[in-house]
């Protein structure tokens, strides 16, 4: 037939699945697309990190979780900005940067639980689709932690299944 293909060392023709139907799946177009740019969030910014419960809540239904905003130049506390202009300022970017997440959220299945003011975080309820739009965030989001209830500092531990006293 003529057909002038390179092959690779296994003899498969180059730059086609294995298979060689001619034609890429859309499992694979999104794998190379993976490959070429999963390490990297919105304009070249990482992915955020999603810690692993995460991953399993989310999956399963709603999941209550912390967004850890990404501030330019990084987060500072308070006490330590030079004072109420900068405070100001940071309290605006995360103000901005809430709003920002939140609109970038639309479509997906989510609930804003709580916005902190001074901190960059914000309290999310969240599907696995919002999980999903959260990750392609990385030029807002930094990290995406449970929310879970632990005991007040100094309160004495409790052994697996029994109260603490």
């Amino acid at each position: 037939m003529g057909e002038d293909t390179a092959r690779g060392e296994d003899g498969a023709r180059a730059g086609r699945p294995e298979g060689g139907s001619g034609r890429w799946s859309f499992a694979h177009v999104t794998a190379c697309l993976l490959a070429l740019g999963g390490a990297a969030g919105a304009a070249g910014f990482p992915s955020p990190v999603v810690e692993p419960p995460v991953e399993v809540r989310a999956g399963l239904g709603p999941a209550r979780v912390l967004v850890e905003l990404r501030l330019p130049g990084g987060f500072t506390p308070e006490g330590e900005l030079p004072g109420p202009a900068a405070v100001s300022r940071q309290r605006e970017t995360i103000e901005r940067l809430q709003q920002s997440v939140v609109s970038r959220l639309a479509g997906t299945r989510f609930t804003v639980v709580r916005r902190f003011e001074s901190v960059p975080l914000i309290a999310l309820e969240i599907h696995a689709d919002a999980l999903a739009a959260l990750r392609r965030m990385g030029d807002a989001v930094l990290r995406v932690s449970e929310d879970a209830l632990a005991a007040p500092a100094g309160a004495p531990e409790a052994a697996p299944g029994k109260p603490a006293r």
